[in-house]
């Protein structure tokens, strides 16, 4: 048996190999207590490293900003000109008398069929497809001018039916179109 004397004896002998043993006890025991960390370290780790490439991007990106903002403004601007008002019925109509005026067709009837009051309570879009019933009369090239106009207009548009006839027992008479159509609109 070693007494106490003997046990101190030996450590002041090996002062290395006491303190390295010591350690090694901590460091196995921190290491066994603390490992249930490291998965999560790893994660806050994943999660930092993915931020900072983000940053890094923005950094990079971001001398661009300017000229971005510029041009999606300039669009906006552009875009917002062919757009027509719900609520200017008064335009909305004056738009449809210029036609007939370039054109020379005969504006028999023109309704808006979408309206302010109409529209719902809660609208997810930006933009409204504004719906329009028109009617006219005129020669064959001045009902293709008024639908090449209305295609190729001021506004964004689109014709969703189209009705073209004669009167009855007189083939050389003018004709009449009955249009039902939609304008990109904003509310």
């Amino acid at each position: 048996m070693i007494n106490k004397e003997q046990l101190v004896d030996w450590f002041r002998s090996n002062p290395a190999s006491v303190v390295c043993a010591g350690l090694s006890l901590v460091l196995l025991s921190a290491i066994y207590f603390r490992s249930d960390e490291i998965p999560l370290a790893e994660a806050e780790l994943a999660g930092k490293m993915a931020e900072a490439e983000r940053l890094a991007l923005n950094g990079k990106y971001s001398s661009q900003l300017k000229a971005h903002l510029d041009a999606i403004t300039g669009f906006n601007s552009i875009i917002g000109s062919r757009m027509i008002r719900v609520s200017e019925l008064g335009n909305n109509s004056q738009y449809f008398q210029q036609l007939r005026r370039d054109t020379g067709v005969v504006l028999v009837d023109f309704r808006q069929l979408t309206t302010s009051s109409n529209l719902p309570k809660t609208l997810k879009t930006a933009f409204i497809p504004v719906a329009f019933s028109v009617s006219v009369t005129g020669g064959l090239s001045e009902i293709l001018d008024f639908m090449r106009s209305l295609e190729a207009g001021t506004y964004y548009g689109r014709i969703l039916s189209g009705t073209l006839s004669t009167g009855p027992g007189n083939r050389a008479g003018p004709l009449s179109l009955a249009l039902s159509l939609e304008i990109l609109g904003i509310p």
